[in-house]
């Protein structure tokens, strides 16, 4: 486990230590002080279309966490573009599903623990009147709003307070989460030898698997489920690594679709960070998931259920277990299995990495099952992880 373990930190909740000889009290950071959220960090650990991410310890435990920062009305303006209701029924959707995850209470799901409001409005998000915190919102915004439709370099524009003098009357959602160190699972893969990978594929399928359950528990459907939203970290018995599901989408009740939504797909990984410190560019395509690992139901734009992040996780564990000799080839076969070019019994025939025919046959019996047309005949999450080996 010498590459898993000793892998430099990154992607999107990581980064290095670039204090220097500044203190850490000597930092300003973008949140009001009396918050008591510490900032640790010069830089931003990365940014999204719509936001940074912090990295910051709290005065009283002084544990890390990841802060993010999200504008407002940047995040409604991509928003709107994307459904035909107005602002206000957004953000109330987009409030109720942040409180509504940061209830997930699992080893293996990245935690999301508080969020609050700052900035004109903060007061109106407090007694719960939307409408009049966005009216507050897009009243000292206005300008503002005309120039990140052009250009959101302006608004990330960095400075000794990390933000130009345009953003000091914008209104802020942040939100407080766990602090993900190491590396990811589409790391892991890339770099690990086949006895790596083999020792640690029980504790990713077992894992995964159990906080997949969690998130539909609450009702939540992932829908953007891949490889590089799956964070290794420290902290099992023994110094073993837990395998932690981050980035999950903000989506409705079970048997849920686009259509049914309204066309509300909001995604929390659209506010995440890079890992290149780039603004990520902004599509539809990022509401529905990536399209490598989408469901067929998804792809054909069809009602779809938790189960279709059950198709998802199944391709996620034949990206693990076997062996392409490019990523294309790697997509080429999901895309196969996907339009029915190739049967799923074909996994049986694919290059894995070293292990015996019994442990080989239980692994691809259960992928086998999570990926059948069908929706209603994949397993529950719950069943998984009590079939593998």
């Amino acid at each position: 486990m010498q590459s898993l373990l000793q892998t430099r930190p990154k992607t999107c909740l990581t980064g290095s230590n670039n204090l220097g000889n500044v203190s850490i009290t000597d930092l300003n950071p973008p949140w009001s002080t009396t918050i008591g959220f510490q900032l640790m960090e010069a830089e931003p650990l990365g940014r999204g279309s719509f936001g940074r991410v912090f990295k910051a310890r709290h005065r009283l435990d002084f544990i890390p966490y990841a802060i993010k920062q999200i504008n407002v009305l940047a995040a409604l303006s991509k928003l709107r573009s994307q459904n035909e209701e107005d602002e206000s029924a957004l953000l109330e959707k987009l409030l109720r599903e942040i409180k509504l995850q940061s209830g997930i209470n699992s080893s293996f799901v990245v935690r999301y623990h508080s969020h609050w409001v700052e900035g004109p409005g903060s007061e109106k998000f407090k007694t719960n009147k939307i409408r009049e915190l966005l009216s507050l919102c897009m009243g000292n915004n206005r300008d503002e709003s005309t120039e990140e439709s052009s250009d959101d370099s302006d608004l990330w524009s960095s400075s000794k307070s990390y933000f130009s003098d345009s953003t000091k009357n914008s209104t802020f959602l942040y939100i407080q989460m766990e602090l993900c160190n190491q590396e990811t699972l589409k790391d892991f893969v890339k770099n690990a030898t086949d006895r790596e990978r083999l020792i640690e594929c029980p504790r990713i399928i077992s894992q995964t698997a159990k906080g997949l359950s969690a998130i539909h528990a609450k009702g939540i459907i992932h829908r953007d489920l891949k490889p590089d939203n799956i964070y290794a970290t420290k902290g099992g018995g023994r110094n073993l690594v837990i395998w932690k599901i981050a980035d999950f989408g903000i989506s409705t009740k079970f048997g849920s679709s686009a259509d049914e939504l309204g066309g509300f797909n909001f995604d929390l990984s659209e506010l995440d960070v890079t890992g290149s410190g780039k603004e990520e560019e902004f599509s539809s395509q990022s509401f529905k998931g990536t399209e490598s690992y989408k469901s067929p139901e998804m792809y054909e734009q069809l009602p779809y259920t938790t189960k279709t992040d059950i198709y998802s996780l199944a391709l996620i564990y034949i990206f693990t277990l076997c062996k392409f000799s490019s990523d294309f080839k790697c997509i080429e076969y999901f895309r196969y299995l996907r339009l029915q070019t190739h049967e799923t019994s074909s996994i049986y025939e694919q290059d894995t990495i070293l292990m015996d025919d019994v442990t080989r046959r239980k692994y691809f019996s259960v992928i086998q099952k999570m990926l059948c047309r069908n929706p209603d005949e994949r397993p529950q999450a719950l069943e998984i992880y009590t079939e593998v080996p």
